[in-house]
């Protein structure tokens, strides 16, 4: 999602640092229905952890796993500054 800029500020290019990446379980209702999919979320990122996570996209059976995977995250911590970052998680069934 677009942030807005104050007039005259230029946009910033950023790359967050998350050290500590947690993969999500796959859910035992997935494996049993033979669901797989894509997941995409959005995390606020402030004081190196993340605070906030919005799905953006995909079935709803991974919603919650991917929420508690993304809380788990470390990154580097940049301040009082907020960094949203988007990512997107695929769930396969072997």
């Amino acid at each position: 999602m677009p942030r807005a800029e104050p007039a005259g500020s230029p946009a910033l290019a950023a790359e967050l640092v998350c050290r500590r990446q947690v993969r999500p379980d796959m859910p035992a209702l997935a494996i049993e229905e033979g669901v797989g999919g894509t997941v995409v979320a959005r995390a606020r990122v402030l004081h190196g952890r993340v605070s906030e996570v919005v799905i953006v996209s995909g079935p709803s059976i991974f919603h919650e796993a991917v929420r508690r995977a993304m809380l788990r995250y470390r990154c580097e911590d940049l301040g009082a500054r907020s960094v949203t970052v988007t990512q997107e998680f695929s769930f396969r069934l072997r």
